[in-house]
């Protein structure tokens, strides 16, 4: 089978509360719409300044359809963009899809307003 990549943004709630606790997603299955959840862990020593902009990849688990076969999506992958920004403001959270879209990424200093 080969790997497909979805890039969209296949989730219906993100929780985020600190840094220390990660980015928690409810993804849905792309294609039956199955829920799970991923999560991207940032650790647990941050400096006073901190910045993360990434794009981190989410292995869909193995799950039935709603016909009870595996569904085709088992085992591929969701990938977003994912940034942080830490600072004596607060923590600001910005998640952008992957796909042709979102295909540049997210800017530096994204957090910044003119």
């Amino acid at each position: 089978m080969s790997q497909a990549v979805y890039g969209k943004l296949f989730y219906n709630k993100i929780e985020f509360t600190n840094l220390e606790a990660g980015v928690t997603p409810q993804f849905q299955c792309p294609i039956c719409h199955t829920s799970w959840q991923g999560k991207l862990d940032f650790g647990t020593d941050f400096p006073a300044t901190f910045d993360s902009n990434q794009k981190p990849s989410f292995t869909i688990p193995v799950h039935n359809d709603t016909e009870g076969k595996q569904c085709s999506a088992s085992d591929q992958k969701i990938e977003l963009y994912i940034a942080t920004h830490k600072d004596a403001k607060g923590t600001r959270l910005c998640i952008q899809r992957s796909d042709n879209e979102g295909a540049g990424g997210i800017s530096a200093n994204w957090w910044v307003r003119p």
